[in-house]
């Protein structure tokens, strides 16, 4: 990971985005500009450049005087330019309860390719010279008249030093962004609790980042779903979450997916067959109508799963309450006075 450590010189310098200042920036198209400006001056959009690939990461700290942690959200990439909707619900929520949050723009996937045609190849009927008739005379096309050449272009020294931008191909240029994203979560969060939320097919590649980074962290998965660029299947990786702490949130039924519950089902009977004890599924409340700016359903959910499995149930600032001393134990009504009444015969 050190190997990024010089192309997050910008993230030193963030780019706030103050009330007075233009919400956007460079490559952010007019929906996600009109998102931005529609968000308070706590969020703060970080231009990345690494290497060809330019990017960016929605950053908003926790409001609470003692935050319990960060979360890093990877999108659905199906999602597109779409990104910053899909996590505005979160960014906007979570962070008044005490955790920091930063998003991932995760790169358009490659589009899929057209088939080769297999129509059949025309070939040209060959007669001798002396039989040609006037309709296959008729029918034979003029010969093709050479295009007149171009002159040679001469190539100078400042065309020599174009060259084309070299974008890595897609599963290595999300693993890339996912690991300059964590540098970043962890250069702001040091020794706070730290956590992947992973959103659609963002949940196969947020569960490979957990795995990659150790047993530390922790894991919430938001209505996983397969995605055929990435080399495994979640449930294949479950295998190696037997030490993380896992939340596997679903809605059902889910336009588009149907075989949400189905998927979830399969994953839940695996965690179980692993003896995955730190692996909880639940599903989420509601009926799924698309992502929108309050979701407070689903934020509310979260929060409480991730305030519920990795939080202690014990307040921080509070001690443990004892007995104090010399002060009878609690029994229940009536069985003091049993106890009293040999004594009173006496």
């Amino acid at each position: 990971m050190l190997k990024y450590a010089p192309l997050l010189l910008c993230i030193l310098s963030p780019l706030c985005l103050a009330a007075e200042q233009p919400r956007h920036s460079a490559g952010i198209d007019d929906a996600n500009r009109q998102v931005l400006q529609q968000l308070d001056s706590s969020h703060e959009l970080l231009d990345i450049q690494a290497n060809d690939d330019r990017f960016s990461l929605l950053y908003r700290p926790a409001m609470t005087p003692r935050p319990h942690g960060a979360l890093l959200i990877i999108p659905d990439p199906g999602t597109g330019k779409g990104w910053l909707e899909q996590v505005r619900a979160l960014t906007s929520y979570l962070p008044e309860h005490g955790w920091s949050v930063l998003a991932l723009e995760p790169p358009a996937p490659p589009l899929p390719q057209l088939p080769e045609r297999s129509l059949p190849v025309m070939t040209a009927i060959k007669t001798s010279p002396g039989n040609d008739s006037p309709a296959t005379a008729a029918e034979t096309p003029p010969p093709a008249v050479p295009a007149p050449t171009a002159p040679p272009t001469e190539v100078t020294a400042d065309s020599a030093d174009i060259t084309t931008p070299q974008i890595p191909p897609y599963p290595e240029q999300l693993q890339q962004r996912l690991d300059l994203a964590w540098q970043a979560l962890e250069q702001r969060n040091k020794g706070k609790q730290q956590v992947l939320i992973g959103i659609g097919k963002g949940a196969i590649w947020s569960t490979i980042l957990a795995i990659k980074e150790g047993k530390d962290t922790a894991l919430v998965l938001i209505n996983p779903a397969p995605d055929t660029l990435a080399k495994t299947s979640l449930e294949t990786l479950l295998t190696e979450l037997e030490f993380h702490q896992v939340l596997d949130l679903y809605y059902a039924p889910l336009p588009g997916y149907p075989d949400a519950e189905p998927s979830a089902g399969l994953r839940r009977l695996e965690a179980a067959r692993l003896g995955l004890s730190r692996y909880h599924q639940s599903r989420l409340p509601g009926v799924f109508r698309g992502w929108h700016s309050d979701m407070p359903r689903l934020a509310r959910h979260v929060r409480g799963m991730l305030e519920r499995t990795l939080l202690s149930h014990t307040p921080r600032d509070e001690p443990e309450t004892s007995p104090a001393d010399g002060a009878l134990p609690q029994t229940p009504p009536g069985r003091a006075a049993l106890r009293q009444a040999p004594q009173a015969q006496r």
